[in-house]
């Protein structure tokens, strides 16, 4: 069983209605959770970095282990997310 109090990311973004770009991004730690712009985005098969468009506590960053397959399909959500592409 997963612990609840581990750390985690959400990051999730609608298409329905205009939503300005704007990504949900929900953390463990309250200060990066709400409404964002993101600004860049690094996505590798080890880590995944966010920046936010904020002044302060403007960097989500996690690591993991994703093998190559995985990868390609996750990168596409990625860059659609982050609006490096538009959705199909």
């Amino acid at each position: 069983m997963d612990d609840p109090d581990s750390p985690y990311l959400l990051i999730q973004r609608q298409f329905e209605d205009p939503d300005d770009h704007r990504c949900y991004i929900e953390t463990h730690d309250v200060k990066y959770c709400g409404h964002f712009l993101l600004g860049r985005v690094d996505f590798t098969p080890q880590k995944l970095s966010i920046e936010l468009d904020r002044p302060r506590d403007n960097f989500v960053g996690v690591t993991f282990a994703m093998v190559t397959s995985e990868f390609a399909e996750a990168s596409q959500v990625v860059k659609i997310i982050s609006g490096d592409i538009e959705p199909p």
